[in-house]
């Protein structure tokens, strides 16, 4: 047998160890336990190998004790197995369904624009869900004046005028300032440029690529390409040439006057709504064919629109789809644009014809790129309701939604998002009340889109869409609707590595949302949102959950969310605040009195609420900034006691759980350096802890104990575990699960680091549950074997005869028996290449994790052993 390093002294060895629990994250989708890259525990870092020539040489000679500076340690290695071996599921902040399908919330939420932009009025009302086209007839389409100076506001529209703010020239407008004219728009109507380029660009998308005129938008995968779909449109096939006006003339009137004069006097006979169908098909396909959708067809255009806006009225979804379809592909624009959305928005509104929209032929496709390509500052009014129908669909069948990215929703989604964010920018805010009705709708079909399978891989190809959702959060922090559907949005999709990463990038994608990386300020201004929106349970509740999950993956979103304490201190007056709404609605279910007036809030929300913002203090703890500033809050630490102390655990176990993880990160970093009076708040805190161990499950009675690992290293903490008799639950913990072994010895380490406290070992066999544990469990765990070598050194500190330290010479012959075993480097191998099977990287794993944590440590324990042991061989 061949012993690793039985050939050096003890005299590098420090005499008294000590052990620290490490950090924990309660993570993204689970709660886990997570180790702090920067922080690692003292007592149990991984040691340099005693098989090294770096040990063996005087020059480079080093406490045991310290870790390797070159590479990181084995020991940080399987602290990151061991975080995955304990998940706790945790849940995502509950969306119900939308049933009734309205424009806006049924609650008529006020928000102050003040503060967006000088000089715009607090808002007058959302647009209204119920619409009406009575009587609606085709507008004559004319540009207003370029550069014209527009003052007034957007009127709401009124359900008994369709065309209530809408129209040309100022109505139209409503209250936004018109874009610069680009040189194309400057050209004269009718020129012979504008003419060719009309007739030889198709005005829509090619049926198998995807929109890109904001930013970077990703392809769809190969299967969801749209080729051979008889749904798609195929406006990427060559276009029949322009035609003379005499030309068009005569097709016109051998070709469609016909149809057209049927069309116009089809609303005296609405029962053959059949044939009139048939006859909007028709017309579409005749119009398709000779390459006179668009504006290609500018002589009679008005003639043909005329027709077809007299029928919008009838009641028939179908044929009212089709007349919409037709209106889309002649491209009709501002107030009749505004009629059709409202049309196709209350078509949406019934459930029950999501199936309709498949049935008509490339409407989705129209609806995705009218969308996309409309004016936010001109068109604003029609962009609510069209975003408003996509929001319906998006959320309807699944079959639809497929359907719709198929026909580029997403993409059309994305580019009105980042016009209006961007127009809103160089504006100065000035569009801010009309542009906020547009995203509230935009941003809820993006969330309904987050559910679909496979979209997420398109948010995170799509910088230009997280970094506008980021911008619009910030220019409308007052919205509440708008925030509460971007925070459903990013409650989504944060739940992954990936995407939390782009969150946290300085990268918007070039999508005209700014240069400065918008995204990567979400952290700091949710952070500000939940402050502001604190009354507001629903909101904070989703805010809290993205920023735990930011935090629980990135250190630049943990040191951007809290830069400072006044940041901090803001986080816990939100959690102050629910913590008194949930007392107050304690103490009202406890008196139990009918004249008690309702609790203002639900008790379950508010339970919620708490739970996701202690997670985020526990996730953004793991930071060493952020970690010692709330271990240096008296506030914080006030309150996560007060959790542990008076929440039952059957009616709030993740609260009390999460409040647990969150005092084991910050007691990683309390010190006196932090305060003065640091010691009396350990013992506080472990104080509290202990009425939780009195009443706690297995599974919460570990968690409860982790603390003290970091706890016991301050001597009245010691003390006052002795005292209480704590260190008789960790001498029962140690015949427990792996897990709890692994604590309790680590406490019991520091324990017998004081000499008046190694006869707590030898209460109720606590030296010999060591040594069984070490038997049973060393070798699947070097670094618990290593624990608990360091345990039984300090026990061991000054001792004259082994059977006088373990009781009897028996116990420590069993304890040198298996330390040799350990310590035999070809046993040792055999052992970890049986456990490692045919996997040659975690054979190497467990060998490096014996080799740097474990092996020095046992190798001198007996060596200490064998000096004094008695020479007589027990009978």
């Amino acid at each position: 047998m061949r012993l690793i390093g039985a050939e050096k002294s003890d005299k590098g060895l420090k005499n008294r160890l000590r052990f620290e629990t490490p950090l924990m994250a309660l993570n993204v989708a689970t709660k886990t336990t997570a180790f702090n890259a920067k922080g690692r525990q003292s007592a149990k870092p991984a040691k340099p190998s005693p098989m090294s020539s770096s040990r063996k040489s005087k020059a480079q000679e080093k406490p045991f004790y310290e870790a390797p500076e070159s590479r990181p340690t084995s020991a940080q290695i399987i602290e990151e197995t061991r975080t995955w071996l304990r998940e706790v599921k945790t849940k995502r902040p509950f969306t119900p369904r939308d049933g009734e399908r309205s424009l806006f919330a049924s609650r008529q939420v006020s928000a102050d624009f003040s503060e967006i932009g000088a000089g715009v009025a607090a808002p007058v009302g959302r647009p209204p869900s119920a619409v009406s086209l009575g009587g609606r007839q085709f507008e004559s389409e004319s540009r207003p004046v370029s550069g014209s100076a527009v003052a007034t506001r957007l009127s709401p529209i009124r359900a008994g005028s369709a065309g209530s703010g809408s129209g040309s020239g100022a109505e139209a407008s409503g209250g936004l300032p018109p874009k610069p004219p680009s040189a194309e728009r400057r050209r004269p109507r009718g020129s012979a440029s504008e003419q060719q380029r009309s007739s030889q660009q198709p005005h829509r998308s090619s049926a198998g690529s995807r929109v890109q005129r904001n930013g970077s938008v990703g392809e769809l995968p190969a299967e969801d390409s749209a080729a051979g779909d008889p749904g798609r449109r195929r406006d990427s096939a060559p276009q029949p040439p322009a035609m003379s006006e005499d030309a068009e003339t005569e097709w016109f009137n051998k070709t469609l006057a016909p149809a057209v004069d049927l069309l116009s006097v089809a609303e005296q006979t609405p029962e053959s709504a059949d044939n009139t169908l048939e006859l909007v098909r028709h017309l579409h396909s005749e119009l398709q064919a000779a390459g006179m959708l668009g504006r290609n067809c500018r002589r009679h255009r008005s003639r043909i629109l005329r027709a077809v806006f007299r029928l919008l009225d009838w009641p028939q979804p179908r044929l009212q789809l089709a007349l919409a379809g037709l209106c889309l592909d002649m491209r009709v624009s501002a107030g009749n644009l505004a009629c059709v959305a409202k049309l196709l928005f209350r078509v949406a509104k019934l459930e029950a014809n999501d199936a309709l929209f498949l049935a008509q032929p490339g409407l989705l496709a129209g609806i995705s790129d009218t969308l996309a390509g409309a004016d936010p500052a001109a068109s604003h009014e029609a962009l609510v309701y069209l975003a408003g129908a996509l929001k319906f669909l998006t959320g309807g069948a699944a079959g639809v939604s497929r359907e719709l990215l198929r026909s580029g929703c997403f993409e059309a989604l994305t580019t009105c998002l980042g016009r209006a964010v961007e127009w809103n920018r160089q504006t100065g805010g000035r569009a801010a009340e009309s542009l906020a009705h547009v995203l509230v709708q935009v941003l809820g079909s993006l969330r309904n889109l987050a559910e679909q399978p496979g979209t997420r891989q398109q948010f995170v190809a799509t910088p230009a869409c997280l970094a506008g959702v980021c911008a619009a959060m910030q220019q409308y922090p007052a919205d509440y609707e708008l925030q509460l559907n971007a925070s459903r949005l990013l409650s989504k999709l944060s739940q992954h590595a990936d995407v939390c990463a782009a969150l946290c990038s300085n990268d918007d994608g070039g999508g005209g949302v700014g240069s400065s990386g918008q995204s990567a300020l979400l952290p700091s201004a949710a952070r500000e949102l939940l402050a502001r929106h604190r009354s507001r349970e629903d909101l904070v509740l989703r805010l809290a959950f993205v920023l735990g999950n930011l935090a629980g993956r990135a250190e630049e979103a943990r040191t951007a969310m809290f830069p400072d304490k006044p940041a901090l201190d803001s986080v816990l007056a939100v959690l102050k605040f629910y913590q008194q709404e949930s007392e107050a609605a304690a103490a009202a279910a406890a008196s139990g009195e009918a004249s008690q007036p309702a609790p203002r809030r639900d008790p379950g929300k508010v339970r919620d609420c708490l739970v996701k913002l202690v997670r985020l203090l526990a996730n953004a703890a793991i930071s060493a900034e952020v970690g010692r500033m709330c271990a240096g809050s008296r506030t914080c630490l006030r309150l996560l006691v007060t959790f542990v102390e008076s929440k039952s655990i059957a009616d709030n176990r993740e609260l009390v759980s999460n409040s647990v993880a969150a005092i084991n990160n910050l007691t990683y970093y309390m010190s006196t350096e932090l305060a003065s009076d640091m010691p009396e708040r350990m013992l506080r805190v472990a104080q509290a802890l202990s009425l939780l161990i009195q009443r706690a499950d297995t599974d919460l009675l570990v968690e409860a104990i982790r603390p003290f690992g970091n706890l016991s290293r301050e001597k009245a903490v010691r003390d006052w575990i002795v005292t209480s008799r704590i260190d008789e639950v960790l001498i029962t913990l140690l015949d427990s699960s792996h897990e709890a072994v692994y604590s309790a010895a680590g406490i019991l380490l520091n324990l017998v680091a004081d000499p008046d406290k190694r006869q707590v070992l030898k209460k109720d066999g606590g030296v010999e549950k060591l040594i069984s544990a070490l038997t049973d469990l060393g070798q699947s765990d070097w670094q618990l074997a290593c624990v608990i070598c360091q345990a039984l050194w300090n026990f061991t500190e000054g001792m004259t005869s082994c059977a006088d330290s373990f009781g009897s010479e028996q116990t420590a012959q069993e304890l040198i028996s298996c330390l040799e075993l350990f310590t035999d480097e070809e046993a040792v191998e055999e052992s970890n290449r049986l456990a490692a099977g045919s996997d040659e990287d975690t054979f190497q794993h467990l060998q490096d994790v014996w080799e740097s944590d474990f092996a020095y440590i046992g190798t001198h324990l007996l060596k200490r052993l064998r000096r004094h042991q008695s020479q007589f061989e027990p009978l």
